[in-house]
């Protein structure tokens, strides 16, 4: 679960931080669920998120708050980007796994990043440096770093400028870094830490589209497979046809186009060839009686049997 910290300080001394979660139902006893946040400038603030994050209105989500020493009063325009990131938070994904991310800066309009009092932005900065703060990363205003840079320097914490550190997927930050917002960088940042709330849903489509296309290919194959003529083995049988008509059976089945894997069968008192084919019994008689010219008076009748094997028998056109 990610917090968005913003630090806090009393009569110049640090006094600990807020904390901003997301949950569909209050995360523990020291969580309180915040309705909304009681500062002058939550109008810029909400105006901000529906731009950058529109679906976060209707999110099931909501924003718990607690501190780090529950006495404490935390307020302060500084608290705006923390609740900015969070209420962005209720409807995209977070791209690091930090747990606490601290925040500080104020939202002005036309979603811009004001910098914070000089003073207590110094007295914050140091308490993140400090040895004794397990978090490792800040995000600040880059017009409140610039003169400071010279602390984190000495602390040997790395100060990024927004676009020049790509985050990735799950990363988890584990050197300390200060990340530097210009003021016209707010957008840039939302994307820079949250997933895009539009890849879920390119994700979901690409995945109903191969679903789609997986089942268009398997309904394509079984019709192509039923819509195909059923090809079985097949014999057909010359009975009492004299030696000159011999030559004639093989090439007649040859040129029969569904016809293949022709085989002679050995008997003797007829001539008989097996063979695959689409066509039926009767399509076949019909065929072969063209392709065989027998001469007037001469004829011949057919018998089928068992759907499979057809007899022909020659007829001289006498007993």
């Amino acid at each position: 679960m990610t917090h968005f910290a913003y630090p806090n300080i009393k009569r110049s001394v640090f006094v600990g931080c807020g904390r901003f979660t997301v949950s569909e139902t209050i995360p523990g006893d020291e969580y309180e669920l915040v309705e909304k946040l009681n500062i002058g400038n939550i109008a810029e603030i909400m105006d901000t998120v529906s731009r950058l994050s529109p679906l976060s209105s209707s999110s099931p989500l909501h924003i718990y708050f607690t501190k780090d020493k529950p006495i404490e009063v935390y307020a302060g325009d500084s608290q705006n980007l923390a609740y900015l990131l969070a209420l962005v938070h209720c409807s995209r994904k977070i791209k690091c796994q930090n747990k606490d991310i601290w925040c500080t800066g104020s939202i002005e309009q036309s979603l811009r990043l004001k910098q914070v009092d000089m003073t207590g932005f110094e007295i914050k900065l140091k308490a993140f440096l400090s040895p004794k703060n397990n978090d490792k990363l800040f995000i600040v205003p880059a017009a409140n770093i610039q003169v400071f840079k010279y602390l984190c320097s000495e602390a040997d914490v790395q100060i990024i400028l927004l676009g020049e550190k790509k985050l990735n997927r799950h990363e988890l930050i584990t050197q300390k870094t200060i990340i530097a917002v210009h003021a016209t960088e707010l957008n840039l940042l939302i994307d820079w830490l949250f997933y895009d709330m539009n890849s879920k849903k390119l994700k979901i489509n690409v995945v109903r589209w191969a679903i789609c296309l997986f089942c268009l290919f398997i309904f394509w194959g079984v019709y192509l497979y039923t819509s195909q003529p059923t090809v079985n083995q097949k014999m057909i049988c010359f009975y009492n046809f004299p030696d000159s008509y011999h030559q004639q059976f093989y090439p007649a089945l040859k040129k029969i186009p569904t016809v293949r894997k022709i085989t002679k069968q050995p008997h003797l008192n007829k001539q008989c060839y097996s063979f695959l084919c689409t066509h039926s019994l009767s399509e076949m008689n019909n065929i072969l009686s063209q392709q065989i010219n027998i001469k007037q008076p001469n004829t011949y009748k057919s018998i089928t049997k068992n759907n499979n094997q057809l007899e022909i028998y020659f007829d001289a056109g006498f007993e």
